[in-house]
């Protein structure tokens, strides 16, 4: 009976969801990722010298990426399943490779960092989270997300202090950012007072 309970709780959290669920994103899960995936799993092959010209030669790989990417939207669908977190260890296996895979100057190195952030942040691996992000923002400090995604995790942990200092500091970087102004505002940040001229 225990070895059965362990098999059990390996199977539902350990072993990955793509191990019985069917790892190319159908036609309608492609809709909602980048024209990159489109283009990489475009019906009649992908087209290696166009993706090659738009993204370098991380092209090769990126459909790694796009998996990840796909898992996280299934996630996002299933938080409240027994799949949930299968399907969630399937996004971070997927980001994981792009992360041990990157090629030097890689210009998505930042998204690609964020997105495992916050995929550890949902599986509760907050230190592991807070690394890639803080990572994700040294190779690009525009990327909103990962300043809104830190700055939840302080306000969450009774550090508000913590939180405005990091939104202020993505809001140096994206000053426009409608997300960003609102969470600084809400956890007490002064906005400076817009020029009415």
């Amino acid at each position: 009976m225990r070895y059965a309970i362990v098999i059990i709780l390996f199977l539902n959290y350990m072993v990955p969801v793509h191990a019985v669920e069917n790892l190319v994103p159908t036609a309608r899960e492609l809709t909602a990722l980048p024209e990159f995936c489109k283009l990489k799993f475009r019906k009649g092959g992908e087209d290696r010298a166009l993706g090659i010209s738009i993204w370098g030669q991380q092209f090769s790989n990126v459909h790694h990426y796009c998996f990840g990417l796909n898992w996280m939207n299934r996630y996002y669908k299933r938080v409240a399943t027994p799949e949930a977190k299968r399907t969630l260890n399937s996004a971070i296996l997927e980001f994981t490779y792009m992360v041990d895979h990157l090629y030097v100057n890689e210009p998505l190195a930042g998204e690609i960092m964020m997105n495992r952030g916050v995929a550890f942040m949902a599986a509760k691996r907050d230190a592991d989270g807070l690394k890639d992000l803080y990572k994700a923002i040294q190779y690009n400090p525009n990327l909103a997300k990962a300043y809104r995604t830190i700055a939840r995790y302080y306000e969450k942990n009774g550090r508000r202090e913590n939180a405005v200092e990091i939104l202020a500091e993505g809001l140096k970087h994206v000053p426009k950012s409608r997300s960003l102004r609102r969470l600084y505002k809400k956890y007490g940040g002064h906005l400076p007072e817009q020029n009415k001229h």
